[in-house]
């Protein structure tokens, strides 16, 4: 039998678990960096937007380089723009092209979103189809621009998924793809056990993963974010995924809606940290997020059809500088 601790070993020991705890305290605080979204003047009604050009006024989606080269897109065509970050004008076009009967033109689709992996390129369509190009100044003249090779993927999704995000994730070396709709019967996804006992698919939107080792979908969603958690910021009551950019700082990914007016910053393992609502007369439909090294956030707009001011009718980006913490 043990003998009991004296009064001096009792406080000792109660010390070294408070010492204990305190230091697995801190290092959960350093593992899990906290949630940077209130670092962002989001709501900020005054903030001044960059116009971009009348060819943009649909400009989909948004994605930076390393060396801080802001790429944009439009959502009709497979078009990519390089743009001047203070003024918006356009410094290069790079055309995807295909050939017919009728001669080379443009391709056409529902393309939603860009993002940038190292010195490639990729598109995304809304049935889950990604073109891969190369990050480089050299191609054929075409029109306006230059014309570069691609390369096509598969992620399989189909149209049902209603893609909309797409973001490099340089931990995982993978593409995240979000996602507005989660319907069933894909056999090329894998479905939780647990989805289908819930109410109704609209439970949850699923973000998937690309893999760029093995260029294939991987099967099991990478996140499933909680609808009804993530429609509680939204003005519209409802939350449908728009776009998605992974912080380059913290890691974290934030979750743009455009339907619903809000955004969502995401932990790596799929937990919402925070969310923050868009005044609708600086963001009348947010479609495009990316950040560029520093942790500079930028949002992109499309034109609003029945917008009465200039920053509605016109495509806008806006920049939000991340600010210090008190």
């Amino acid at each position: 039998m043990n003998a009991p601790l004296s009064p001096a070993a009792h406080s000792t020991a109660k010390l070294f678990g408070m010492v204990v705890i305190s230091m697995l305290i801190f290092l959960a605080a350093c593992v899990l960096p906290e949630g940077s979204l209130s670092r962002y003047g989001v709501s900020d009604k005054t903030t001044v937007p960059v116009f971009v050009p009348k060819e943009l006024r649909e400009i989909s989606g948004i994605a930076m380089t390393r060396d801080g080269r802001l790429f944009a897109q439009g959502d009709e065509q497979a078009a990519v723009y390089q743009l001047d970050l203070k003024t918006g004008e356009v410094l290069k076009r790079i055309y995807l092209i295909e050939t017919s009967l009728l001669g080379k033109h443009i391709i056409k689709g529902d393309f939603e979103d860009i993002a940038v992996a190292g010195k490639r390129l990729f598109l995304i369509t809304s049935s889950g189809v990604l073109y891969q190009f190369a990050d480089s100044s050299v191609g054929t003249a075409f029109a306006d621009g230059i014309t570069v090779a691609y390369k096509l993927y598969e992620t399989h999704l189909g149209e049902g998924f209603d893609i909309e995000g797409l973001c490099y994730d340089d931990s995982t070396d993978a593409l995240l793809i979000a996602c507005k709709e989660f319907p069933r019967g894909n056999a090329a996804v894998q479905y939780p056990p647990m989805l289908w006992k819930s109410k109704t698919k609209k439970l949850f939107k699923p973000v998937f993963s690309f893999s760029l080792k093995t260029m294939t979908l991987t099967a099991a969603p990478r996140f499933l974010l909680p609808h009804e958690t993530l429609r509680e910021s939204s003005k519209d009551d409802d939350f449908k995924p728009s776009g998605i950019a992974r912080h380059p700082l913290t890691g974290n990914f934030f979750v743009l809606a455009s339907r619903g007016h809000s955004l969502t910053e995401i932990s790596p393992d799929g937990r919402v940290l925070s969310q923050a609502k868009l005044p609708h007369a600086v963001h009348p439909q947010p479609e495009g997020i990316t950040f560029d090294s520093g942790g500079t956030l930028y949002i992109s707009n499309e034109a609003s059809s029945s917008g009465k001011g200039e920053s509605e009718r016109r495509g806008t980006i806006f920049c939000y500088p991340m600010q210090h913490s008190k």
